[in-house]
């Protein structure tokens, strides 16, 4: 029941790997290859549509010019026992908020799916057709009050990763790339199975 085509699944996997590869993210921003596989990652992912991606130049400028405070989170994991859930959701969400890869007014799903890419083991991709029903957020609310839903949303992926061992289940050939991802899997997989309704 995968509604992803093969596409968004390999510009995915190069993107990841690449990103590992690298090391850091200061290595991964001022990488050519990684910034245009992360930009055609998320055009493929959907980001072309209503609020649409900046272009590639003025995307990586902008990435570029918050290398420092995207670099400060890259040492931490959502299923760290020993990280603060509400702080740490506040600092995500104030990156996503500042950091605007898109000229969408509501940043939740942009920020989110690219930040993924650079920080996969901490920000998990967000998207309104399936986490949004899941967490059940009305549209409006999820439309006009997007740091409410982030720091729900976000703060509940925590819970998950804490409650079970999801590293057994990582295998960077296939969609489940990283703990955040396998999460997001699972959700999509539970709508997909249950027949979630799309909340308007």
């Amino acid at each position: 029941l995968c509604p992803f085509n093969y596409e968004q699944w390999r510009l995915h996997i190069q993107t990841i790997s690449l990103r590992r590869e690298l090391g850091s993210v200061s290595a991964s921003l001022r990488n050519f290859d990684f910034i245009n596989n992360l930009w055609r990652t998320l055009i493929s992912w959907g980001l072309y549509r209503g609020a649409s991606l900046f272009p590639p130049k003025e995307f990586r400028k902008v990435l570029l010019e918050n290398e420092n405070e995207i670099s400060a989170l890259e040492d931490l994991r959502i299923d760290d026992e020993d990280l603060s859930v509400e702080e740490t959701a506040k600092t995500i969400w104030g990156l996503i908020d500042k950091v605007r890869v898109s000229n969408a007014y509501n940043p939740i799903v942009s920020g989110s799916k690219a930040f993924h890419h650079l920080l996969p083991e901490l920000i998990p991709p967000i998207d309104r057709e399936y986490t949004r029903p899941f967490f059940m957020f009305w549209s409006q609310v999820f439309q006009n009050n997007p740091q409410k839903a982030f720091l729900y949303i976000w703060e509940k992926f925590a819970l998950i990763a804490r409650s079970t061992n999801l590293e057994r289940y990582i295998n960077r050939a296939r969609w489940n790339t990283s703990i955040t991802k396998i999460i997001d899997n699972a959700i999509i997989g539970y709508c997909k199975c249950h027949d979630i309704p799309k909340l308007r």
